[in-house]
């Protein structure tokens, strides 16, 4: 049996060696084994791989010829959408042209009216015109007779101006001595202004240390002691600068008076003895009783601020207030 296999086996061998040796032997065993379809399809598949790689690179042409399509397809609705808003601006300035048309047509009717008008004021202008014209030699009539007229006014004229000369000269003559006049009235004005000035300025000074002679006198009397506070204000609180700070005070049962005595006294004065009088309350730390004013004089803005900042007022008219 073994013995059996083993010839077969090398009978197998030596067929396939002369298969390799003698290739129309091969070619012949492959024709008896193998259909003619089986044959040919190594060629039909290399014709098919050939069709393939055909249809490949025409499908490849294809996807680039599509994608160009697409580009363009893209570019033109880029256009389309310009062409669009175009088309919508012209339709807005189609509408806009269509009114101004319409604006324009009433226009031209107006007009045709006012040319209606003015064609019938032209015809009177006409009229007016002629009229014009025969007042114009009626006219030039009327200049010959008020040239003859000028001419004797002309005359007149040069004996006018004669006059005139001597006239100006009298006249530089009276300025002259106008202007001596003004400088010694000015002179004399400004000489009375002073003395009037000094004059006052002493009645001032010397009205208001009476004043307050008299009211330290008068209070000493009844027992109540005045003296002059005095105190130098740093901040400026007073004056809106550092100054020295002056006014007439009593003190009584620890409460502190003041006192301001002025020849006149202006709203600026009522205002800053205000501030004199608050100073002094802080500076002495008391607090205020009374504010006095003592003067003959203030105005109306004057004692209503008095009245407003509860200062008691002396002008020696009538009780005090």
């Amino acid at each position: 049996m073994d013995m059996a296999m083993q010839d077969e086996t090398r009978g197998f061998d030596e067929f396939l060696r002369l298969l390799e040796e003698q290739p129309a032997l091969r070619e012949r065993l492959r024709q008896l084994l193998l259909t003619r379809e089986l044959l040919e399809l190594p060629r039909t598949v290399a014709g098919l791989a050939e069709a393939v790689s055909r249809l490949e690179r025409q499908v490849e042409r294809l996807a680039q010829a599509q994608e160009k399509a697409w580009e363009r397809l893209a570019a033109v609705e880029l256009r389309l959408g310009a062409l669009e808003e175009r088309v919508d601006r012209l339709e807005s300035r189609v509408d806009r042209l269509e009114e101004a048309l319409i604006r324009l047509a009433e226009a031209q009717a107006r007009t045709e009216e006012r040319v209606a008008r003015l064609e019938e004021a032209v015809g009177r202008l006409a009229e007016a015109q002629a009229r014009t014209e025969e007042r114009v030699a009626r006219l030039g009539e009327a200049q010959i007779r008020t040239e003859e007229r000028l001419a004797r006014l002309e005359e007149a004229q040069i004996r006018t101006e004669e006059r005139l000369a001597r006239l100006e000269e009298a006249q530089i003559r009276t300025e002259e001595q106008m202007r001596e006049l003004a400088r010694a009235v000015t002179d004399l004005r400004a000489t009375t202004h002073m003395q009037l000035t000094a004059l006052g300025a002493r009645w001032g000074i010397r009205s208001e240390a009476a004043f307050r002679q008299a009211v330290a006198y008068f209070m000493d009397k009844a027992g109540l002691i005045t003296e002059r506070f005095r105190a130098f204000d740093q901040e400026g609180q007073v004056f809106g600068w550092p100054a020295t700070v002056e006014i007439d005070i009593m003190v009584r049962d620890g409460n502190l008076t003041v006192v301001e005595v002025k020849s006149s006294l202006s709203e600026a004065d009522v205002a800053l003895a205000e501030r004199k009088a608050q100073f002094a309350s802080r500076q002495l730390g008391r607090p205020l009783r009374e504010k006095i004013l003592v003067s003959p004089f203030l105005d109306r803005k004057a004692r209503a601020l008095a009245r407003e900042r509860r200062w008691k007022i002396f002008t020696g008219q009538g009780r005090p207030r």
